[in-house]
């Protein structure tokens, strides 16, 4: 899915800087950003299916906790379904949408839901009208949140054909799965991608020359302050064996190390399965101005991007009761200024 970086940092200007683009601001209690649910109506075709539980745990906790709501993109997969069947199938999520009134909910529309760049089109989450990208005024850098579609060749320029083709394919997807697992060929929903690996460099080169920060979907890999989660996991491993070459191999530290360290190796391992271990923006420090919410499609559940005055947070939703986990976070005055 190639973009054309020279039309998407045009489209990202023209979003950063004109009239229209809302705004909002950053205080108490926050904001909560989600994206890429791709929410269908039940079947094969709905890769959303599974994770209902984890999106409803998180909506009743942030609207227990008083965030406002930013779905920043493809909530709805429009591209497989028709409104009516989602919103028939979907009820009880739009219901405890609603819940967080017309201004709690800041809906911004990406390439698989963009029916809502249309205002006279109804929206059952009780949104005000949705937009391509809502500015964040934080009394230091700017934060600028867009789905991410901008400037691509698939998804943006071209996206109508793409629409069509993918609703001629819903007819044999089925099948077709079946076909790669039995194969061994399938990947999970939150890998099934095809933007290629220069978009959250071409992204963070956009949000450093503007000194503006920058948060997207899109490519449904979660990324924190422009770092991903290998690259965490890379550095935490190198951490601890420079700790253990510290220790007597003997010292109950140490044996909680290993632990640590054989856990961290596990899930750096799956990160590698995924395909996900590569370097996000670039090799050595790179600033904290590009962040990436994730997606809902993850086996065990969906990420999301916690931002309050104080404090920047991924968080992981799992499927299970109150299963909330922090993945990072940082000071909010680390990435403003």
């Amino acid at each position: 899915m190639p973009h054309h970086e020279a039309m998407t940092r045009v489209r990202l200007d023209v979003l950063l800087h004109r009239r229209e683009t809302p705004r909002v601001l950053l205080e108490d209690p926050g904001l909560a950003v989600i994206s890429d649910l791709h929410m269908g109506a039940g079947g094969a075709a709905d890769n959303f299916r599974g994770n209902e539980r984890a999106l409803m745990q998180a909506l009743a906790a942030y609207r227990e906790g008083g965030r406002r709501l930013v779905l920043l993109g493809d909530t709805e997969e429009l591209w497989q379904f028709d409104m009516p069947e989602i919103r028939r199938y979907r009820r009880p999520i739009y219901s405890r949408l609603r819940d967080f009134g017309p201004a709690g909910v800041l809906r911004v529309w990406g390439n698989h839901d963009d029916m809502w760049a249309h205002p006279e089109t109804e929206d059952p989450s009780g949104a005000g009208p949705a937009s391509e990208a809502i500015l964040v005024e934080t009394g230091g850098r700017p934060v600028l949140m867009v789905h991410g579609h901008q400037g691509s060749l698939e998804s943006d320029l071209m996206g109508g054909i793409s629409r069509i083709l993918v609703r001629l394919f819903r007819c044999f997807e089925g099948p077709w799965m079946l076909l790669m697992k039995a194969l061994r060929l399938y990947r999970k929903p939150s890998t099934m991608t095809r933007i290629r690996r220069d978009f959250e460099r071409m992204m963070y080169r956009w949000a450093t020359d503007r000194n503006t920060v920058l948060v997207c979907g899109h490519s449904h890999r979660a990324v924190f302050a422009s770092r991903s989660q290998a690259e965490r996991l890379r550095a935490h491993i190198g951490h601890l064996r420079d700790l253990l070459s510290m220790v007597p191999p003997e010292a109950p530290e140490a044996a909680e190390m290993r632990l640590e360290l054989r856990g961290a190796a596990r899930e750096l391992r799956r990160e590698r399965r995924r395909g996900r271990d590569f370097v996000s923006v670039a090799e050595g420090d790179a600033s904290p101005l590009y962040f990436n919410s994730g997606c809902g499609l993850y086996r065990e559940g969906m990420t999301a991007l916690e931002l309050d005055p104080f404090e920047a947070r991924l968080v992981k939703w799992g499927n299970r009761r109150r299963d909330r986990e922090v993945y990072h976070r940082m000071p909010m005055e680390h990435i403003l200024w």
